[in-house]
């Protein structure tokens, strides 16, 4: 229920999260005008002002709720946030406004070409999760050419592997998640290897740093020392 009392609108939480409700609202409007012109999916705040309370059906299975006062009460399940009411059906073409919340969504009917677009609400929270299958499961992200080639991936342990040309407009840090490239621009940094390389690699070399000296070991064992520290 929403207003100072309850008394101005009222919506069906779908989602909530510590922070957030995602409601089902009609006579609403989607850039949050008081004239509404359809039904969508509204996201709010909690702690809004305008949020005034909560009324929790008595459903046979129980209902959810982030109450702590109602966590173990027989009708109750206790949960500090919860994703959603899912399996859900998305159709090709459809629109959802602000958030889609579901356990599972399919896509039915043609493919059709289009983006995704994410828009991070905070300086919190994380534009895009993937959290891959337990074990060595397959990729968790593939990328294909209209030829069903794959020109891009990432493994289920996280690496990362190109399949074309990469160009890159900054600077490339290897070594740290944090640059550390002495104030150039369009540069690459390499930071100390923790640990050297004993072993020769096969058909090929490994450049490294060590204690600031850049180095390439070859295919035959040798080290030399391209640039000292």
């Amino acid at each position: 229920m929403y207003g100072s009392s309850g008394q101005d609108h009222t919506g069906i939480v779908i989602a909530y999260d510590a922070t957030f409700i995602w409601a089902v609202e009609a006579n609403t409007n989607d850039n949050g005008s008081s004239e509404g012109d359809g039904v969508y999916i509204r996201r709010r705040r909690r702690s809004d002002a305008n949020v005034y309370g909560y009324g929790l059906p008595a459903y046979a299975e129980g209902i959810y709720t982030a109450d702590p006062a109602l966590k173990g009460k027989s009708g109750y399940i206790y949960q500090v946030a919860h994703a959603g009411v899912g399996p859900a059906e998305l159709t090709a073409g459809a629109t959802a406004v602000q958030n889609f919340v579901a356990d599972t969504a399919t896509v039915t009917g043609p493919v059709h070409s289009g983006r995704v677009f994410i828009q991070q609400n905070d300086k919190d929270t994380v534009a895009l999760e993937i959290i891959g299958f337990t074990g060595t499961g397959p990729q968790m992200v593939l990328v294909k050419d209209p030829d069903g080639v794959v020109r891009f991936e990432i493994t289920s342990a996280g690496a990362i592997i190109h399949r074309g040309v990469s160009s890159f407009t900054s600077n490339v840090q290897v070594g740290s998640a944090t640059a550390d490239v002495g104030g150039g621009s369009g540069v690459v940094g390499i930071k100390d290897a923790t640990t050297l390389p004993t072993s020769n690699p096969s058909g090929g070399g490994v450049l490294f740093s060590d204690k600031g000296a850049l180095k390439w070991r070859g295919s035959n064992g040798t080290v030399s020392t391209i640039a000292p520290a």
